[in-house]
């Protein structure tokens, strides 16, 4: 804790060890905490954040944009429960959007973002990654279900 720390700085000063030592020493300590947080990759990203970030996978199916919907929305089922997974629908065009992250520093954080849309007949969906770590979503997981959600019957 930040009390603890300050104690060991103090008793340390008072050791005989100078303040200008110190300093670099509780700098580098305070960055390299901060830096773990940031390398775990553990925190989702802002909607407009995730609409810009890369496409990780894409696929056409026959099935239209309802029964693909209907599939990964029960494929997926475990995050609807706990506001881990959000829907939202476009009208023009039309445009699906299936947000799998969670409640993170008081506002939703988005891991993944589906986007169904329709084409030739059928569903057109692009996975977006925040490439984030999102323990209990990994990605090669997701793209499982939207293979199985989309392969043609």
């Amino acid at each position: 804790t930040i009390h603890s720390s300050r104690r060991r700085f103090a008793a340390r000063l008072n050791s005989g060890v100078s303040q200008e030592t110190m300093k670099p020493r509780y700098l580098t300590t305070t960055l390299s905490i901060s830096a773990l947080c940031l390398l775990s990759a553990c925190v989702g990203v802002p909607v407009h954040d995730i609409r810009n970030s890369p496409i990780v996978y894409e696929s056409v199916s026959s099935r239209s944009m309802n029964d693909v919907l209907s599939c990964l929305t029960a494929a997926l089922d475990q995050f609807r429960g706990d506001s881990r997974m959000l829907t939202t629908s476009y009208p023009q065009p039309p445009v699906i959007e299936i947000s799998i992250g969670a409640i993170q520093m008081g506002g939703f954080r988005h891991h993944y973002l589906l986007m169904i849309t329709s084409f030739d007949e059928g569903a057109k969906i692009l996975v977006r990654s925040a490439g984030t770590t999102f323990i209990p979503m990994p990605q090669s997981e997701l793209i499982k279900h939207v293979v199985s959600c989309t392969r043609d019957h």
